[in-house]
């Protein structure tokens, strides 16, 4: 099974995530799910620019929360793909590809959904 792929939480880059995208995960998790990636990333507080010839660096503070209400987060990849695969059923069996773009799904007639790729072909399901 694939699925042993998303419990390994030392693989993988990071993802920053700004307000809408932790207001996707609270439609997808609700507030356990939100605060849970909250809680594993690291809310950016702003940016240091380094610019050549300065001998201090250039601050720029993160506005994001008090502008929106929520932070931006950086979260490992695996901890944010981990967290996600806590809501699947047990028998839910993800099924990974590479080399194609996907541009939608649809739902087949046992209610599996089908990934479809940009040629329109089914990618996986």
């Amino acid at each position: 099974s694939h699925n042993s792929f998303f419990q390994k939480e030392g693989i993988g880059a990071g993802a920053q995530l700004g307000p809408n995208g932790l207001r996707a995960l609270h439609a997808i998790g609700g507030e356990e799910l939100l605060q849970r990636v909250i809680d594993s990333g690291s809310i950016l507080k702003g940016n240091a620019i380094f610019l050549p010839g300065m001998s201090d660096p250039m601050i720029q503070p993160d506005t994001t929360e008090e502008d929106s209400g929520l932070p931006q987060v950086f979260v490992r990849w695996s901890v944010l793909r981990s967290n996600l695969n806590d809501l699947l059923a047990p028998a839910v069996d993800v099924q990974l590809n590479a080399g194609s773009d996907i541009c939608g799904y649809e739902v087949a007639g046992d209610g599996s959904l089908n990934i479809i790729s940009e040629s329109g072909a089914a990618i996986a399901s």
